[in-house]
């Protein structure tokens, strides 16, 4: 759930953005009640003396542990939008989220929250708590504020219809079920987008190639079709925000594919650029290929070595360094403008690996090249016979800063196997 997708959005027909107060007012008084994922709240959770009591921890976990969902603070059941007399400033969200802190096993990430004021009264205002379905869960509220003798208690509550209910045995031990089949599924499929692309594009060939994978963790659960008109200006505009992302003397990678992105070929549950596979396809510019899938995943082969003069006569597979942090910034940018158009709100694992059509060609060795196209060896490098699978995950609520170091992380991970840091600041998160 987010801030820009949910319930009030559907309600309302309106595209993803901020919801102001009077979106609430219109949905409200045109019927809109309390359901799973939308609670109504009159006042803030804080006690007499101004402190966070423990409904908001049992609200927020109660969203979590079953399908997200957006908890709205001044709205009454019956009186309708009170607004909320307190003082609502960074210090009160602030204690809010540090009670998060305290009182959540595990702590429920991604929360998120605005202050919506009334456009002719800024002091009659509304509070939105966004909170995502969590692949942590079950989650579960610790210890009571009132009395410490039970501090060490445990409750564990789920959302039922319009309430909010203690999960019984059976649910909790579903739960966790869920939660870590859930994460063998996504890996699996991530390793099978990843091997299918594999398949289609090394054919042999003695280069060396760059796999990236995008899965949500959480993927929606009947994606609709994805409109080619609505593809066509996705990868270009991802591709202008990987310069945000990634900043190097590298020519953009995907731009290879310039010539076909206005046309993207259908596939099964995908959008598929290519400018090599098809004989149709350009032909033009490093081999590159890209999928998009309804349901939001993205996977990526990208042919490091079609730059680097010198192949060593296929004993070795030059890894051109600069085009890895390319390729990786661009992907990432690909798969936040696919999330941002189908809206799945998940977690987004991510995944990068080195392979070649035949492992005992040789191994795969680091090489910068320069805007000259001059290409370097550098000293300090080590070959490397086994590249390793690198991860990295984003949460449903993705900024920029988030992006690039996801970006980082996964470039990190590729070219320290080498020896080599990688030229992308890390981004302090």
């Amino acid at each position: 759930m987010s801030l820009l997708r949910s319930r009030v959005h559907r309600y309302l027909g309106i595209a993803a953005r901020p919801l102001t107060y009077e979106d609430i007012e219109t949905a409200f008084e045109s019927g809109l009640g309390e359901e799973r994922d939308l609670d109504w709240k009159a006042r803030l959770p804080l006690d007499q003396d101004g402190r966070v009591d423990d409904e908001f921890a049992k609200d927020v976990t109660a969203m979590a542990n079953t399908d997200g969902g957006v908890l709205i603070y001044g709205v009454h059941e019956k009186h309708g939008l009170i607004g909320l007399p307190e003082k609502v400033d960074d210090s009160t969200l602030r204690r809010l989220l540090q009670l998060l802190l305290e009182r959540t096993a595990p702590f429920v990430r991604d929360v998120e929250m605005d202050v919506l004021p009334h456009s002719a009264d800024p002091a009659r205002r509304l509070l939105l708590v966004s909170v995502p379905p969590s692949l942590d869960a079950p989650h579960f509220v610790t210890g009571y504020q009132r009395d410490p003798a039970l501090r060490h208690t445990l409750r564990v509550v789920e959302r039922r219809g319009s309430d909010t209910a203690v999960m019984d045995e059976r649910a909790l031990a579903q739960a966790y079920r869920k939660r870590f089949a859930g994460l063998s599924d996504v890996e699996n499929r991530s390793a099978g987008l990843r091997q299918f692309v594999a398949d289609q594009c090394l054919h042999g060939a003695s280069t060396a190639w760059l796999i990236v994978a995008c899965t949500p963790m959480r993927p929606l659960p009947r994606p609709s079709r994805i409109e080619r008109h609505l593809v066509r200006g996705l990868v270009a505009g991802a591709v202008s925000k990987a310069t945000q992302l990634v900043a190097n003397d590298t020519p953009d990678v995907l731009a290879a594919l310039e010539p076909v992105w206005d046309d993207p070929r259908t596939g099964y549950g995908r959008w598929v650029v290519s400018n090599f596979v098809a004989p149709t396809d350009s032909g033009v510019g490093r081999p590159c290929y890209l999928e998009l899938h309804h349901d939001g995943a993205v996977v990526a082969a990208i042919d490091l070595s079609s730059r680097v003069q010198d192949r060593s006569n296929g004993q070795s597979a030059p890894v051109e360094t600069g085009a890895v942090e390319r390729a990786i910034g661009e992907v990432v940018a690909v798969m936040d403008g696919l999330l941002t158009l189908v809206g799945p709100e998940s977690d987004i694992d991510l995944s990068a690996e080195l392979l070649r059509a035949r492992p005992t060609d040789g191994p795969f060795a680091a090489v910068r090249v320069s805007p000259l196209g001059e290409h370097y060896h550098d000293g300090f490098t080590r070959p490397v016979r086994r590249p390793q699978l690198v991860r990295a995950e984003l949460g449903p609520v993705r900024s920029d800063i988030d992006l690039q170091a996801a970006a980082w992380e996964l470039c990190d991970g590729v070219l320290s196997q080498f020896g080599v840091h990688t030229g992308i600041g890390r981004p302090y998160v």
